[in-house]
């Protein structure tokens, strides 16, 4: 019984991950979901029980076919931008604050600005002029860098190591 309710939780947070994707519209979150799904799929092919090996490669069949039918035009011109980030308004915007947050970055290389001090720290280094304000530097890579520094990338580091 313990078995069976693990796959159905596991089918259930699989479903879940999958309308999360396809609800939000990332093309970041899309590309992750593609990896971990051929990494998954990887894994699990090398283990001894080849069953679950291959109900994943049919959960992760059946869900790019639900992706290809069930997706909006919308979401499908989003992916196509990953070829040409000059394409979408939206990408060359975050390249910008991209580029503005390693700027910060440079100074503050050590120690970073601190939790939740990008809001504060990244108007003086904004170099595109634009109305919206930025609370987030767009990407949680460059959002760690910029607010931990060299000190919170070791530490991540080494969490996920661990």
């Amino acid at each position: 019984m313990g078995r069976l309710l693990s796959g159905v939780l596991g089918v259930a947070c699989f479903a879940i991950m999958t309308t999360g994707v396809i609800i939000s519209m990332s093309r970041g979150a899309f590309l992750t979901y593609v990896i971990v799904l051929f990494v998954v799929t990887l894994i699990s092919m090398n283990r001894k029980s080849k069953k679950s090996g291959v109900i994943i490669c049919a959960l992760a069949c059946s869900s790019f076919i639900a992706i290809t039918l069930l997706v909006s035009g919308k979401f499908e011109q989003r992916l196509r931008t990953l070829n040409d980030a000059n394409i979408d308004k939206s990408s060359q915007m975050r390249i910008a604050v991209w580029k503005d947050a390693f700027n910060t970055w440079q100074d503050y290389a050590f120690a970073g600005v601190g939790a939740d001090g990008f809001r504060m720290i990244f108007p003086q280094y904004k170099s595109v002029p634009t109305e919206k304000s930025f609370h987030h530097a767009e990407s949680m890579y460059v959002q760690l860098l910029v607010d931990g520094g060299l000190i919170g990338i070791a530490l991540f580091v080494g969490l996920v190591v661990s």
